[in-house]
């Protein structure tokens, strides 16, 4: 398993390799769902609602620009953006989808049907993780310690991550964020805008996921 969806009074969603898909209510009775694909799922969000403004939408990221949509867990819609690229991480605002992943590759959705991948100054970095905060802010975070901010999901802000490890994943916290990667690596932003991070000890030494 990759990665869980999880979002208050919906199911929680698990995804895993070879286009395998779970949902539970309880977090003990699991129902793996028929996802019509064998493509390995790297993480997955929920999504506010449909272009329609009727229900809200479960989006999958995961091998080779592949992309799953639902409304309903019966039915899922494949997408596929032509690239070679792996997705390993997929967020959502209020209003927009971003999902990041190998060369710096960043995809944005207003609503999970139409994608559009804006130019980034990274270099090539492979992406790893992206979440987003309440208050606005977008953070993804990837190999080499690379950490960005964005306001919008399209244009990009590098911050100083104070580790050149290679960052897993990121989280939003009541004050701000966290991103852990390889050799135990754990930085902490208590700025709330992901501009000031410092190194905590996790001690651990191999690589952390969460």
């Amino acid at each position: 398993i990759a990665d869980l969806a999880v979002r208050s009074g919906e199911p929680v969603v698990a995804v895993a390799e070879y286009g395998q898909l779970f949902t539970s209510t309880d977090l003990v009775n699991w129902t793996r769902e028929e996802t019509g694909t064998s493509r390995w799922l790297r993480s997955a969000t929920y999504f506010g609602n449909t272009p329609t403004n009727t229900a809200r939408l479960l989006v999958a990221s995961g091998q080779s620009g592949t992309l799953l949509v639902s409304e309903d867990f019966t039915s899922f819609r494949t997408i596929d953006l032509n690239t070679a690229d792996w997705l390993e991480g997929i967020t959502a605002s209020d209003t927009r989808i971003v999902a990041v992943g190998d060369n710096a590759a960043i995809y944005t959705s207003d609503d999970g049907t139409n994608w559009v991948r804006p130019a980034n100054n990274f270099n090539g970095v492979w992406l790893r993780g992206v979440t987003w905060r309440s208050n606005g802010v977008f953070v993804t975070v990837g190999e080499g310690g690379l950490i960005a901010t964005s306001s919008n999901g399209i244009n990009w802000t590098r911050q100083n991550s104070r580790t050149t490890a290679n960052l897993n994943r990121v989280v939003a916290t009541p004050t701000g964020f966290v991103a852990v990667g390889e050799g135990g690596a754990v930085v902490v932003d208590s700025s709330g805008n992901g501009t000031t991070w410092r190194n905590a000890s996790s001690g651990a030494t191999g690589p952390i996921n969460l």
